[in-house]
């Protein structure tokens, strides 16, 4: 869950759970209101939604069992850009603005 907020950070430019108090955070994190990150970033495209919702979900049932499943969804996802997966996620947390850059370059 908490992998999915930073997660969720890294592509909306926000945190999905925010309020005027704590208060107010902590019962959107309860109730698990937040925005949907694919109108906020409609690049992620609806798998890395996908993969953020189920990251979020409510019920612990719900969400990926380990942080290997984690991984093993964001490398098949990151997989279809291209060939060495654990290579890009490496360069895109070592320098997030260049490889998405890059990634945007190679898009268009």
């Amino acid at each position: 869950f908490s992998l999915g907020t930073v997660l969720y950070y890294l592509v909306a430019g926000r945190a999905p759970f925010t309020g005027r108090n704590a208060h107010q955070i902590l019962m959107r994190i309860a109730a698990g209101e937040y925005p949907e990150p694919l109108r906020l970033n409609p690049k992620i495209g609806g798998r890395m939604s996908a993969i953020i919702h189920k990251m979020l979900a409510h019920s612990k049932e719900d969400r990926f069992a380990s942080a290997a499943d984690v991984q093993s969804a964001l490398a098949e996802f990151v997989g279809e850009f291209t060939d060495d997966p654990m290579r890009t996620l490496s360069e895109y947390l070592n320098d997030p603005a260049a490889t998405a850059k890059r990634a945007d370059d190679t898009a268009v």
